[in-house]
């Protein structure tokens, strides 16, 4: 503690220039004023010179209050408050002294050592005033200014004990040497006590009009400061580099991916070339056996006349009808024909003619759901160019027609996938008028579109290799972006540990702050200790600091020593042990309802204390399931609900958060859950959050007619 009193020399230098050098020093983000008269003392004047940063001005007296409303200036954050500041917030008195200088906590008959005339002009009953720490938490992190222009100054600071390392620069009015005559709370040595717990050291003090009262000035310890820059720069350094780290073995992996696919394509041509040949002679072959069966098959069919066919590079006859025979005469190697009036006429390779209705005998062997390629050359002279059809039947009907005109040398070409059902194609060939058809110059060809269809089942395999590369680049992405989320969440002065390769993932990670932050638990039990450990601390802290309430409970289970150590550790260097803390719990056997045997964390005990500690009522749990491993056991992580709700009763509103939702075990368990509160008529809801690395799955579980059995999911 240092102390430092008002030299000659320093009284004559003017509070504004010691203002002003440590406004250089210390840039005021803000200045709390408690004690602010009616606007007129140096303090206020001085700020207003400052009009950039907010200004909180505090006063107590009625008309002082109203006179400092009336001379606010325009245009600045200035904050004006009608309020008692006392060391906490139960019912006090507030005096009105003839002097109002005076007016505050202290009887005006106790200053009259100081001032023999000061006179008692009323007295209030104050039955709700602020406390020092409630007026810096209001300002937030941009107050680091403080005037405390009234007595007793000890008591009014140690109401605001918990926020004073929040300041950089305090003026504080106090009581120095022994003829002050007042309690020591409003001396000058009792102050310096408390705020140097908070880091501030006194170094200036000039006294009033009566020299036994003054006001001392104090800044933040140089050296102080100093270690915590030393600390907040070595803790972003560290950040940085991990983030480095990280942003290098992207990198790589996308390099790695890249080099990957490369290979993979490489390969996948290289197999293809290899398997050309195997793959020609496998075609050959099943087209022979094709061509054999039809040329079985055309032997069963009479016909008119015969139309020379390849199916598979194996030539066959196919045997060709009409529902007109009357219409054409037909020789060895020509073909005649006069339709009626220009009428169509349709030859067909089947065995009537009549294209409505499906073959007895398929002339033309095809598989369902290939694609093939009917093309070749019709010999025809005549009035009208013919016309290729193609009919696909089931076992009852016609299912489609195909067609395709001739070119002007007689070729055509007409590709076709057969469709799921279909068990026979016929070739028809549409003519009209008079003309003659040249059999020795007409071929048909049929053959599978094998290069085709071959291209397509790699351009799909290199569309799922690719999709699945894209899919670990973005994932890969997404978890960098919720680490960085992660540490900015946590701040500087907490540094998140290595996430790779660890249970939880930074998406994970990002889900418990949100579900903490948008709930406002009352407790959070934790199965698995971890980094997640730290981050729900992290987390119940700031929603407490934000509603001006202690944290929420924290009790984490790991049933290893080592990893129960280490989270404990994780949680005393971030200075959150108040509220968290790792329970050592051995697994033990467990028997459930239905008779199932399980090893189970030992923490039937610390639920029951925390049942104790969170009291009656309705309270809204938390309950992160993380562990035991896969390997304890099949379904290892079921006894958490029943032990949980056991512990705790029914009378909770219980957030099950399952972790590892991908695995089936996981996802069984949840089942299971759901069987089992259904039938104890308990309600729930499921959300599943799959766009998560390992997925999650959250079971909302209350009391009747809290929730609704309405499962949804992501």
């Amino acid at each position: 503690m240092t102390s430092i009193t008002a030299q000659a020399p320093a009284q004559t230098l003017p509070w504004p220039a010691w203002l002003n050098v440590l406004s250089a020093v210390f840039p005021p983000r803000g200045t709390v004023v408690v004690g602010a008269g009616a606007g007129n003392g140096p303090w206020v004047q001085w700020l207003r010179s400052r009009p950039a940063s907010p200004v909180w001005l505090v006063e107590g007296d009625e008309a002082q209050y109203q006179h400092l409303l009336r001379h606010l200036p325009e245009g600045c954050d200035w904050t004006p408050r009608r309020d008692v500041v006392a060391p906490a917030p139960a019912p006090t008195l507030f005096y009105r002294a003839s002097n109002p200088a005076e007016n505050g906590l202290i009887p005006p008959e106790r200053l009259r050592t100081l001032w023999p005339h000061l006179a008692e002009e009323g007295v209030v009953e104050v039955e709700a005033p602020v406390t020092l720490e409630a007026l810096l938490a209001e300002a937030g992190d941009e107050a680091n200014w403080l005037v405390l222009d009234c007595l007793p100054a000890a008591q009014l600071l140690q109401g605001g004990a918990a926020r004073l390392s929040q300041l950089d620069v305090a003026l504080v009015r106090v009581a120095v040497g022994e003829n002050a005559g007042l309690d020591r709370a409003a001396r000058h040595d009792a102050v310096d006590e408390l705020l140097a717990t908070a880091g501030l050291v006194c170094v200036h003090t000039r006294t009033e009009r009566h020299p036994a009262l003054a006001h001392a000035l104090y800044v933040r310890e140089p050296a102080g400061l100093r270690a915590q820059l030393a600390q907040a720069r070595s803790q972003a350094a560290i950040g940085h580099q991990r983030i480095d780290e990280l942003t290098h073995s992207l990198h790589a992996a996308r390099q790695a991916l890249e080099e990957a696919k490369d290979a993979l394509a490489r390969a996948i041509v290289a197999h293809k070339e290899e398997g050309q040949s195997l793959a020609a002679r496998i075609c050959e072959l099943e087209e022979a056996l094709r061509a054999k069966q039809a040329t079985a098959r055309t032997a069963e069919v009479q016909g008119l006349f015969s139309v020379s066919a390849r199916v598979a590079h194996v030539p066959v006859q196919l045997r060709m009808n009409t529902l007109h025979p009357e219409w054409i005469k037909a020789g060895e190697e020509v073909v005649e024909f006069a339709s009626e009036k220009n009428a169509p006429l349709y030859l067909l390779s089947n065995e009537d003619g009549d294209f409505n209705r499906p073959p007895k005998v398929s002339q033309l062997p095809v598989d369902p759901e290939v694609d093939y390629v009917l093309s070749g050359r019709v010999g025809h002279a005549g009035e009208c160019k013919p016309q290729i059809y193609l009919f696909q039947y089931d076992a009852d009907r016609k299912l489609e027609a195909l067609s395709t005109p001739v070119d002007g040398s007689g070729r055509f070409r007409l590709g076709f996938r057969t469709l799921p059902q279909a068990q026979s194609v016929v070739v028809g060939l549409r003519v009209a008028g008079t003309g003659t058809i040249n059999l020795a110059d007409t071929t048909l060809r049929l053959v599978e579109d094998a290069r085709a269809a071959g291209a397509e089942k790699v351009e799909r395999r290199l569309e799922d290799i690719e999709r699945q590369h894209r899919h670990e680049l973005d994932n890969a992405v997404r978890q960098i972006e919720s680490f960085v989320r992660l540490q900015h969440y946590m701040g500087h002065e907490t540094l998140v540990p290595e996430v790779h390769n660890w249970p939880v993932s930074p998406d994970f990670g990002v889900l418990l702050i949100e579900l903490t932050e948008a709930n406002a638990y009352d407790a959070v039990i934790e199965f698995g200790s971890g980094t997640s450990t730290l981050i729900l601390a992290k987390a119940l802290e700031r929603v407490a600091r934000r509603q001006q309430r202690s944290p929420s409970p924290l009790l984490s289970f790991d049933h290893l020593e080592e990893y129960q150590r280490k989270s404990q550790r994780g949680l005393e260097q971030a200075g959150l042990t108040s509220h968290a803390q790792v329970e050592l719990a051995p697994l033990e056997p467990w028997k459930s309802a239905a008779g199932a045997d399980f090893d189970y964390y030992a923490c039937d005990r610390a639920l029951r204390a925390l049942k104790d500690r969170i009291g009656e009522g309705s309270p809204r749990i938390l309950v992160v399931v993380d562990g035991p491993p896969a390997s304890t056991g099949p379904r290892a992580r079921y006894p958490a609900l029943p032990k949980v709700m056991q512990a705790l009763g029914p009378a909770c509103r219980f957030h099950f958060l399952m972790d590892d939702y991908l695995r089936p075990d996981e996802q069984e368990i949840v089942k299971a859950w759901e069987t089992e509160l259904s039938e104890a008529g308990v309600t729930f809801r499921r959300t599943e959050f799959n766009r998560l690395e390992k997925k999650a799955c959250l079971l909302e579980v209350g009391p009747a007619g809290v929730l609704h059995d309405d499962r949804g999911s992501e």
